[in-house]
């Protein structure tokens, strides 16, 4: 069984592990306060508020359930591939998202996990499974740019070398009520890709990514969206 708390003042739902997969999908109704607001956008909410909570935990963590799982039955295997491809378009959502200069927009809760808002994005290149659109350098270059922006920033570390509360630096008013110095290091799930090996073309040459691009005159690839899946 799994209990999904959508809100701490709401009572929690209890679904097993195939509906819970079925829910993250918009395959079945879900109770309030959970919703999702168009399928196309990929857009999770809770409680009214927007959250980046399918890059922060929801497709990274279908993956990896399906992945292991999946095998189980016929019904978890029908959902496999949906699920990367679900998860491919989210990530070139994410990509999309990083400015010339290496910042993103400050969006819904959470935000004081900083660059681990590009978990998905990161996990897909670890995975060599990025939408064919986007070149794995790129993907290196705009995180890099992202996270030197943002660690390069000071009072982003305490005295003793722990992160602080904030987005960029240290801002605590910025930190939500179940936020602390151990919830902060979800920003590490960024350096996914250190897994890749050497020579993988993650790690070679320099590329621009989709908004430096756009934003320099250069050929820029129109986006698109899921027709169905």
């Amino acid at each position: 069984m799994i209990v999904l708390y959508a809100d701490p003042r709401a009572p929690p739902v209890i679904s097993n592990t195939s509906s819970f997969l079925r829910l993250m999908h918009i395959r079945r109704s879900s109770p309030a306060p959970i919703s999702f607001k168009g399928e196309r956008q990929n857009t999770w909410i809770v409680d009214k508020k927007i959250a980046p909570n399918n890059s922060f935990v929801i497709h990274p963590m279908l993956i990896d359930i399906i992945e292991t799982v999946g095998d189980h039955y016929p019904d978890w295997q029908e959902l496999q591939e949906p699920i990367v491809t679900r998860a491919q378009r989210y990530a070139s959502i994410l990509e999309r998202q990083i400015s010339p200069e290496g910042t993103f927009p400050i969006i819904g809760r959470s935000i004081t996990y900083r660059f681990g808002v590009f978990h998905l994005l990161a996990q897909m290149a670890l995975r060599q499974q990025l939408p064919t659109s986007i070149v794995p350098a790129q993907v290196r270059c705009a995180l890099t740019t992202v996270i030197r922006r943002m660690i390069e920033m000071p009072d982003t570390f305490d005295e003793q070398g722990w992160l602080t509360i904030g987005f960029c630096g240290h801002q605590p008013e910025l930190g939500e009520t179940y936020i602390s110095t151990g919830s902060l290091y979800l920003c590490a799930t960024a350096f996914l890709p250190l897994g890749l090996p050497a020579d993988n073309p993650f790690w070679q040459g320099e590329a621009d990514w989709t908004a430096r691009k756009a934003w320099t005159g250069q050929p820029t690839l129109i986006d698109g969206y899921l027709k169905s899946c």
